[in-house]
């Protein structure tokens, strides 16, 4: 359970870092 909630969280950080370098980064750099 604990592992599970870690990886959940881990999940959740990775996707909003994702959002973050996205929104900042240019369309070909995103893609690539």
């Amino acid at each position: 359970m604990m592992l599970a909630g870690g990886l959940v969280a881990a999940m959740a950080a990775g996707v909003i870092a994702v959002q973050t370098f996205n929104s900042s980064a240019p369309a070909s750099a995103a893609g690539s």
